[in-house]
């Protein structure tokens, strides 16, 4: 807390509604109340402050309908998440919106506790100072974690410094890294690479250069050696990808004739050992896709190695890994002026009012006097981020690979195991974009239950979500990636090689904003926009396009692998699910 804020418990009223409806719209011009309201070391201590009770409410009634969860998402969900972490930030703006300069009286006066609930309100409520001649409030909170804190389940936004004293331009909600601290065993100027990539890279290294294998004359032997090194093509570097591949590669080594030079390759694979030279779950042990470990055979001279590739260049068609990011937390916010009351307000009297019932409550001015004993922000709540609601399915229960081979699907051989997409940008203090260009790639792995399979009349497929920051105004499309496991015993041929059993392979898509946007109608200018659901409706009918490797989705060199139909639903007042 604030040296200057005091803490104190009286019977006067703040109330902020956090219904989670859409906002009232104020677009008045004005100024602040206090021409000091710029001066850094104002104190508005002693007789420029009034000691209320905040409390604040949020509707528990949410209307009946999978990702990080429905719970997560809200989409499906019959009864509201708590929220927590409030963050209340006083202002002296009459009239219009806070602005990216305006400055507060102070940073965030604190959290709040919940204090009772009833069958359609649950209620928060701390005591603090309040500056005289508050007219608006910036206020933020996020939902309940469903579990603990954990990221991959709840998403998660890496948040400003909202206790400090400074104007909203220095707020900044930016999408939360995955990349965890990796060893670095290159030299400083290269990127860092994690030491069980290096690892398996050596070990195929190891395996390549066994017996003198790259200086054999033996056609049968270069073919097979083409074949492991693929030097025109990235390889996929997940454990069970190189253990797949290795395993392929043994069965080719035990067709050859016995000979020193099959003996040694064989030595090196040391297949018994395999799980020690290729350890479990990388990289999902490090929060990233299997699609993102990504090896290439270096042939040049002096090289002749594997190399681990962790960045995206105009010939490595891959997703840079430290541009992958956690989906974005359920998060709100509200700018908004005020209503005040010179009288005591018991909660007893907000139990089951709609909010414009509440307001009625304050009916004594829209600044904070001598006088005021409550307060009631007009706007409500709104959500800080958008969600993508999807169903996948395939227009046949076969479908053919690259070689034209028909692959059959069944009903849960290929279960979806994650969802990549990009468009991801830093938000300013409204959760609009910031200009900053650095675009990130959403990486959601909390799926269960949806497979890739045909469905015929009247079965329909499940719906699937992810929450996402909203998008920038630009004509480009936004790119996604749905990530597949073969849980078949087939192997098959994709855009860019070969799919083994056991491992993991991505269809890409596009989603494009409206093409020719209604005037006036903001939602359409864009792909995903904050409080907004984007629906798609995605068709699988090849897997001629299928990758190994996460393409690289801010590129645009991509092969589409799927049909989709897109629509856009917006939040009411009075449906706050993201619908």
């Amino acid at each position: 807390m604030m040296k200057y804020l005091q803490k104190r418990h009286h019977n006067t009223v703040l109330f902020v509604s956090l219904c989670l409806l859409a906002a009232l719209a104020s677009c008045k011009e004005g100024d602040a109340v206090f021409s000091d309201i710029d001066n850094p070391t104002y104190d508005f201590r002693a007789d420029r402050e009034v000691p209320v009770d905040i409390f604040m409410s949020i509707s528990s009634v949410r209307p009946t309908e999978t990702r990080l969860s429905n719970f997560v998402t809200q989409v499906n969900q019959s009864t509201a998440r708590l929220v927590t972490d409030f963050h209340i930030i006083p202002y002296g703006v009459t009239g219009r919106k806070i602005q990216a300069d305006d400055t507060p009286y102070y940073g965030s006066v604190g959290s709040m506790a919940s204090v009772t609930a009833d069958a359609a309100y649950h209620y928060y409520g701390e005591a603090f100072d309040m500056p005289i001649g508050t007219a608006s409030f910036l206020c933020y909170c996020r939902a309940v974690p469903e579990t603990s804190s954990n990221k991959v389940t709840n998403g998660s936004i890496v948040l400003p410094n909202l206790n400090n004293r400074v104007a909203p331009s220095n707020y900044t909600f930016s999408p939360d890294v995955i990349h965890p601290d990796l060893d670095d065993t290159t030299t400083p100027a290269s990127p860092a690479v994690h030491e069980t990539a290096q690892r398996i890279a050596d070990y195929m290294t190891s395996i390549a250069h066994a017996g003198g294998w790259p200086s054999s004359t033996d056609p049968s032997w270069q073919m097979l050696f083409q074949y492991f090194t693929n030097e025109s093509e990235l390889i996929a570097g997940s454990s069970s990808s190189v253990k797949a591949f290795i395993t392929e590669l043994k069965k080719g080594v035990d067709e050859q004739e016995s000979s020193e030079l099959k003996t040694a390759v064989l030595a090196a694979i040391d297949f018994t050992n395999l799980d020690t030279h290729v350890p479990a779950d990388f990289p999902a042990s490090i929060g990233l896709p299997d699609g993102s470990a990504v090896l290439r055979w270096n042939a040049l001279p002096g090289k002749m190695k594997f190399e681990v590739q962790t960045q995206a260049t105009t010939i490595k068609n891959m997703v840079s890994q430290d541009l992958y990011v956690y989906p974005p937390e359920l998060y709100f916010y509200a700018n908004s002026q005020i209503q005040t009351a010179n009288r005591n307000i018991s909660i007893s009297e907000y139990s089951g009012k709609t909010w414009a019932q509440v307001l009625e409550l304050y009916p004594n001015g829209n600044i904070v006097t001598a006088a005021t004993r409550g307060i009631a922000v007009q706007d409500q709540l709104r959500y800080g981020v958008s969600c993508l609601k999807a169903t996948v399915k395939a227009n046949a229960a076969t479908l053919l690979d690259a070689d034209d081979k028909a692959v059959t699907l069944g009903t849960d051989k290929f279960p979806l195991t994650g969802l990549l997409m990009s468009g991801q940008y830093k938000q300013d203090f409204t959760f609009t974009p910031t200009s900053d260009a650095t675009e990130y790639v959403l990486y959601d792995k909390s799926f269960s239950g949806v497979y890739l399979r045909n469905f015929e009349s009247p079965d329909t497929p499940p719906a699937f979500s992810t929450l996402s920051f909203q998008s920038k105004e630009i004509t480009d499309p936004v790119w996604f990636a749905i990530e597949f496991q073969n849980n078949s015993e087939e192997i098959f041929r994709g855009n860019n090689g070969l799919i083994y059993p056991g491992t993991k392979f991505y269809l890409v898509g596009a989603i494009y904003r409206e093409k020719n946007p209604t005037e006036g109608v903001d939602w359409q200018t864009r792909v995903f926009t904050k409080g907004h659901i984007t629906e798609i409706e995605v068709t699988v009918n090849s897997l001629k396009n299928a990758y190994n490797v996460v393409p690289d989705l801010l590129s645009g060199r991509l092969e589409v692998g799927v049909q989709l139909v897109t629509n856009w639903i917006e939040v009411t007042t009075t449906d706050v699910v993201l619908k």
